[in-house]
């Protein structure tokens, strides 16, 4: 079955301000019998779609075993297409659906967006020591090369080498910050 926005509007109820979706009661048509349409419909009409999986998104599961993350869904729903790429969670909460916090975007673009991975040990992305030199080293990597940005004495020298690459590089200003589970 290809998802198309007139059955995800069939199926789903989507707030753009709380960026939940809810299961709508589903037609009968949508069963293979009166019985499973019915205990459906009893146990799931007017509840919150989906669960949170332990990468932080939210999957919901649609029909013949298969399961999309919501925020594709709410794309799909929103716009009447799939994105060609990938979705971005502008704010970087990965559970946060509001529409005004989703983006299509490229993986590269994506990818100038991500929170600081949870094995950096200076606190400033892209910014590592090396044994070898004894100095900090700062790299930034754009289109999946890269850059070497240089040796530093001081996190503060090597930090702005990485803040001025990030800004040439059209970095957004939350990519390399430690990430917040919740939005308020």
């Amino acid at each position: 079955m290809e998802l198309t926005q007139e059955y995800i509007k069939l199926i789903l109820d989507y707030d753009p301000s709380t960026g939940m979706l809810t299961h709508k009661t589903r037609a009968r048509s949508l069963f293979s019998c009166s019985r499973q349409c019915k205990i459906w419909n009893t146990q799931n009409a007017g509840n919150v779609a989906g669960s949170k999986k332990q990468t932080g998104y939210i999957a919901i599961a649609i029909g013949e075993g298969r399961t999309t993350g919501a925020h594709r869904l709410i794309f799909l729903f929103m716009t009447g297409r799939l994105p060609s790429n990938e979705v971005d969670h502008i704010n970087g909460i990965r559970d946060d659906n509001r529409w005004e916090n989703l983006r299509a975007v490229t993986g590269p673009e994506n990818m100038r967006n991500q929170k600081m991975h949870s094995t950096n040990t200076t606190g400033v992305c892209g910014v590592s020591w090396n044994t070898r030199v004894n100095k900090l080293k700062a790299l930034v990597t754009v289109n999946r090369k890269q850059i070497f940005l240089g040796y530093y004495d001081t996190i503060f020298d090597a930090a702005a080498a990485r803040i001025s690459a990030q800004n040439k590089h059209g970095f957004t200003a939350r990519h390399g910050i430690k990430a917040v589970d919740k939005v308020s």
